[in-house]
């Protein structure tokens, strides 16, 4: 049986690890893949965001993009690069795929920094805080806040995933706000749901969550 890989004019993220270890994460769209006739074989070509990516043949990435059923990526190896004005890369067919459907996203007990801005009818940012996250999902996070939202309006996050990571942005939704008593007095508890974020955002909190996890789960 065939396995099933991103189609033509997907969105997708690839992710290298140096030697070094350093992590590198390049925004790409396939454009030859899955559907398509006139494709070599199996393989996917990616055409890169940039025209600066430092990668070589037989270098292992590991592939990330979202569906309509939730995360799916693979790891595998480059076939081929061109330069060009947009770097491309020809990808080995994986031998398999992960799949994670949204609704299960698991969640990590982490804080960090965040951002969140209230927005308005077109999308415009009318007020702004910093929060701290108390969890972080592939698909949302709870957060710790000196003020309340309410429950449907649209918000804009940006969570502050350190260094190595960067920032990882979308617009949400706010399904939960209440008002917790602590010893220092009160404090509001918001889960944001994500609605919109790119495929870079997405793999930066995935590769974010799987290391902590990695982390938490070392003897």
């Amino acid at each position: 049986m065939a396995i099933e890989q991103p189609r033509i004019g997907q969105p997708v993220t690839l992710e290298h690890v140096d030697g070094a270890g350093y992590r590198t994460i390049f925004e790409g769209i396939v454009q030859q893949g899955e559907g398509d006739p006139g494709g070599a074989g199996d393989s996917s070509l990616v055409s890169l965001a940039r025209n600066d990516a430092l990668l070589e043949k037989d270098d292992e990435v590991r592939v990330r993009y979202c569906d309509d059923k939730g995360l799916c990526h693979f790891q595998t190896r480059i076939l081929e690069v061109c330069a060009g004005a947009r770097v491309e890369v020809r990808l080995a067919p994986p031998e398999k795929v992960e799949r994670q459907q949204r609704r299960r996203f698991f969640r990590l007990p982490v804080q960090v920094p965040a951002i969140c801005a209230r927005l308005d009818a077109k999308g415009d940012s009318v007020e702004e805080c910093r929060l701290t996250t108390l969890e972080i999902g592939g698909n949302g996070a709870g957060m710790l806040s000196d003020r309340a939202f309410t429950v449907g309006e649209r918000v804009r996050v940006k969570l502050e995933l350190g260094d190595k990571w960067g920032a990882a942005e979308g617009i949400g939704t706010v399904k939960r706000s209440v008002l917790a008593l602590v010893p220092t007095g009160a404090e509001h508890r918001v889960a944001v749901q994500f609605v919109q974020i790119d495929a870079r955002s997405q793999a930066k909190i995935l590769s974010f969550l799987l290391a902590r996890k990695a982390e938490a789960n070392k003897p």
